[in-house]
This record gives structure tokens, sequence and C-alpha cells, in this order.
């Protein structure tokens, strides 16, 4: 039995990478789907791959720094197909550069982009989900929302907090039928170094070797979807890097030479 054929799913950053591919991946399970992102022409261009497998789609442009825009968006995505059963926050920038040089402005704007929309998009769906009986409300977090690493200070910060408030909400709000999830992906063959903001408040333009080697979207696409529908609240998906997890907790010296390791070797590459 098809269990997203009757499910309304609304999609942040859906315009490529981790986004497209869960798309593409509930639209073959014929979900209703409504597609956010600020970037219109891609939508559109992913709302086409969509619609060879399901006719329900929809493309609602959303620039998640705009909070103040919320409110509307949140009654169309009601109105296109009369609720909201799952949400999936999964717009966000990544960063590089040393925690030193980072400008304050941008570690602001990096916060808003991966946890205050996160958090204010997540409230406003939340008495939707509420008033017709249930619904789910996942994040897509990261590894880096469980261990800083080098010259990514300001991205770990804001998966950290994002690890934290919606742990914390998934207690709350469980009396009222929601759901909340926390997906925890390690390195996913995407742009998201390419697109990385800089100390300079520039694009980092380079594909670090993690993202060359790591998980095709498509393929966490489709281990995320059994997640979707479980019991569980949260979940970590990625290759060899999940062992740093590991080393943390029982290795911690040996953690700590790695990091550093990394940030000696990054400083050499990027110069940072």
């Amino acid at each position: 039995m098809n269990s997203f054929n009757k499910k309304i799913i609304w999609i942040t950053g859906a315009s490529s990478g981790i986004g497209e591919a869960l798309s593409l991946a509930l639209a073959q399970q014929d979900a209703a789907l409504i597609l956010s992102a600020r970037r219109q022409e891609e939508l559109k261009r992913v709302q086409a791959l969509c619609l060879h497998h399901t006719h329900r789609c929809v493309i609602l442009p959303l620039d998640l720094q705009r909070t103040e825009t919320f409110a509307e968006s949140v009654i169309k995505a009601k109105s296109f197909f009369g609720g909201i059963d799952i949400l999936i926050n999964n717009g966000g920038i990544a960063q590089r550069g040393a925690a030193k040089d980072m400008a304050l402005h941008l570690e602001r704007e990096i916060m808003e982009i991966n946890f205050f929309s996160a958090i204010a998009l997540s409230k406003m769906v939340l008495p939707v989900m509420i008033s017709q009986g249930g619904g789910t409300i996942v994040v897509m977090s990261s590894l880096m929302g469980r261990v800083g690493m080098p010259y990514a200070s300001t991205y770990a910060a804001s998966k950290h907090a994002m690890n934290g408030y919606f742990e914390a909400m998934a207690s709350e709000v469980e009396p009222e039928n929601v759901k909340v999830k926390i997906i925890m992906p390690g390195y996913v063959r995407t742009a998201v170094s390419i697109n990385a903001i800089t100390s300079e408040g520039q694009k980092h333009g380079k594909m670090d070797k993690g993202q060359e080697e790591g998980m095709l979207p498509e393929v966490l696409a489709q281990k995320i979807l059994p997640f979707l529908i479980s019991d569980k609240r949260e979940i970590i998906l990625g290759g060899r890097e999940t062992y740093i997890l590991t080393m943390k907790k029982w290795l911690p010296f040996l953690f700590y030479r790695t990091t550093r390791n990394i940030a000696l070797k990054m400083r050499k590459k990027y110069g940072y």
C-alpha cells in the first residue's frame, strides 16, 4: 500500500539537491506536492519532472530570509489541496571560513536561513496540522548538528540549534498528534559546498572532497521515505563519515586530533 498517495507534502529548498531528489521520490509515490524555493525557474523545472509521476504538484516561491511573508505563504499552501500533512524544512545554506574571520552579519544571515526560518514556518504550519487532527514536521539537519567541524562553525551552530529546538518541540506537540522528525545526513553529492558562503560573503565555489565522494541525493531520498512514516524521531544517514560520532563519544582525544588535522589540511588547501 502506498503511504504517500493521500499525503499533502510541502518541501522547502526544492529547486535542487536533496530537495529536488525528495520531491521526485515523493512524486513517484503519487503524493500531492507543494515545492518552495527562491528560484522560480528552477522550481518550474523540478515541477515538470514531478508531473510525470503525479498530477498534484504546485510551486510556491519562498525566500527563507523573509519570514514576514510566511503567514501569507502558509495560507496559500493550505489552499492548494486543503491542508498540509507533512512539512519538510529542507532549505538552507552552508558556510566555509574561519570563525575568526566570519563577519557577524553573515553569521546572523546563516542562522536566519538555516534555523529561524525553520522555526517560523513550522510554528505557522503547526496550527494547521492541529486543526486537521495531526501532521508531521521534518527538519533537514546534518551530521554537524552533533559535531563541530573546522571552518564550518556557523553552519554547525545552526544545525546544533535546530536539533535542540526541534527535539524539545517533538515532546510538546506529540499529544496533538503532530510528529517532529530530524534528519541528519552526512556527505551528499550536491552543490552545498560550492554554494557555501565564505567569510567575504562570496560563494565558496568549490566542491569539497566529502561532497564529491558522498551519497547521491537520489539514494538519500529513498532512505528518507520510510523514515517519514516511521515512529522514529531522528535518523543519521551517511557513509564512513558517520563514525565521527562514535569517535567523539568514546575516543574524544582522537576526535579532537582528527579535527585538528582536518583544519590544518583545509588551511593549507584553501588558505583559511
